[in-house]
């Protein structure tokens, strides 16, 4: 899950990602709607297979954006 959603600019996003191998490196990126990587990012699963993590997308420009990872793909608005 990614909140806030709709996001502020101005704002970080918080992700949660669910369903992982405990204790395994899990990249993530942030694509917009042209298919362009915008961000990516690196983190640990826990050993419940979950990975919590703040993103700082104050550069972001106000669109759709999906975030794509092992355990699946969230779209997103930042206004």
């Amino acid at each position: 899950s990614i909140y806030p959603n709709p996001a502020s600019k101005s704002r970080e996003i918080s992700l949660e990602i669910k369903g992982l191998d405990a204790s395994s490196p899990v990249q993530y990126e942030i694509v917009d709607m042209r298919g362009l990587t915008v961000k990516r990012g690196v983190g640990t699963a826990d050993e419940t297979g979950s990975i919590k993590a703040t993103i700082d997308f104050s550069n972001g420009s106000p669109g759709m954006y999906i975030l794509k990872s092992p355990g699946g793909q969230f779209k997103f608005v930042v206004e």
